[in-house]
C-alpha cells in the first residue's frame, strides 16, 4: 500500500512540475521568437519588454534532435546547452537591437518534467533614456 502511494506521489510531481515549466513558456506565445547564433548553435529569443524578461530556448532542429535521444535515455541524460551560452544568446539580441539592458537575475532554468528542459527564463534590467 505505501508503494503505491509513493508512486502516486512522484507520478504527480512529474506532471506538475512539467506544467509549470509548459505555463511559464506558454507567456512567451504571442511574443515573436528572434534566431541567434552563439558560437554556431542557434537560439531562439523571446522578449516580453512590459515585464523586462526573455525566454531563450534552442532552435526547433535542434530541440527536436535533443528531445528525441532524451527521449531515448528516458530523461537520464540532459543535452540542454549550457546556461552561459543561453545568457550569451539574450545579450547579442539585446546589442543587435541597440537596447541599453543588462542581464538582472540569475537564469531560471525551466523543467520539462522528464529530466530535461524547456529553455530559460531570465530577467533584465533596461535604462531609461
Amino acid at each position: 500500500m505505501k508503494l503505491k502511494n509513493i508512486s502516486l506521489l512522484v507520478l504527480s510531481s512529474v506532471l506538475l512540475i512539467g506544467c509549470a515549466g509548459i505555463s511559464t513558456v506558454s507567456q512567451y506565445n504571442e511574443t515573436p521568437a528572434e534566431k541567434v547564433d552563439v558560437n554556431g548553435k542557434c537560439f531562439q529569443v523571446s522578449l516580453k519588454p512590459s515585464i523586462q524578461s526573455a525566454y531563450i530556448d534552442e532552435c526547433p532542429g535542434a530541440a527536436f534532435a535533443k528531445s528525441y535521444f532524451e527521449g531515448l535515455t528516458l530523461g537520464i541524460v540532459d543535452t540542454t546547452p549550457a546556461e552561459y551560452l543561453h545568457i550569451q544568446a539574450l545579450e547579442i539580441l539585446l546589442k543587435e537591437k541597440n537596447m541599453d539592458c543588462e542581464i538582472d537575475k540569475y537564469p531560471f532554468k525551466i523543467k520539462d518534467g522528464m529530466g530535461g528542459s524547456l529553455g530559460y527564463e531570465i530577467k533584465y534590467i533596461c535604462k531609461e533614456i
